[in-house]
């Protein structure tokens, strides 16, 4: 909504705090919305701030100081990460030992995967999504990794003869993705799902 601060005898006002708006925002010398204690969301654009709180210092007939005060514990972070082989896999595991350290229970992230893994590196990006989401408190993940395994990968996975009902289904995806360009990128997703279903039953 609209506030039409021309309207008032800001003359008469030294400080007017607004709120219902969650980042810290002055709207004028003497109007601010202090935001809220904590992040309540994933940032949207760099201007948005919020987890503190403002300190107003007030004087007759001049302008207010306002001294921003830090309060937040909780870190969103949102990142954005692309494959282009799986030793970037390694890259990303580092990033998320870096950024979070020993912190649990403290941070928030949205994550958005893209670029392409072999089938061995699909298994462990799955295993460190999931010590992600034991560790913080929320992983919002947009997961756009397409499979891209090697010709070794591919052949021992259509040929287990442990799973030979899963082997046969992979054999299937692996001949429909060569056949059907179209269609390739679903198949490579369905085939990138069984290949982790088929590790959590061994």
């Amino acid at each position: 909504n609209h506030i039409a601060l021309d309207r008032l005898p800001m003359e008469e006002i030294d400080y007017l705090a607004l709120g219902d708006w969650h980042g810290t925002k002055e709207v004028g010398p003497k109007a601010w919305y202090p935001g809220t204690p904590e992040y309540d969301r994933f940032p949207k654009g760099e201007g948005y701030v919020a987890g503190q709180v403002l300190i107003v210092k007030v004087e007759r007939g001049k302008n207010p100081t306002v001294t921003a005060q830090r309060t937040g514990h909780l870190s969103w972070h949102d990142h954005e990460w692309e494959f282009h082989d799986d030793r970037d896999l390694e890259r990303l595991s580092q990033w998320v030992q870096e950024t979070f350290r020993t912190r649990t229970q403290q941070d928030l992230l949205k994550l958005r995967l893209g670029g392409a893994l072999g089938l061995e590196a699909t298994r462990r990006l799955e295993e460190l999504l999931e010590q992600l989401r034991a560790r913080l408190l929320r992983v919002k993940l947009i997961q756009d990794t397409a499979l891209a395994p090697t010709e070794e990968e591919l052949t021992a996975f259509v040929g287990d003869s442990a799973n030979p009902l899963i082997a046969r289904v992979a054999r299937s995806l692996a001949t429909h993705a060569r056949e059907h360009p179209e269609e390739a990128g679903r198949a490579r997703m369905a085939l990138r799902e069984l290949y982790l279903i088929r590790n959590r039953l061994s």
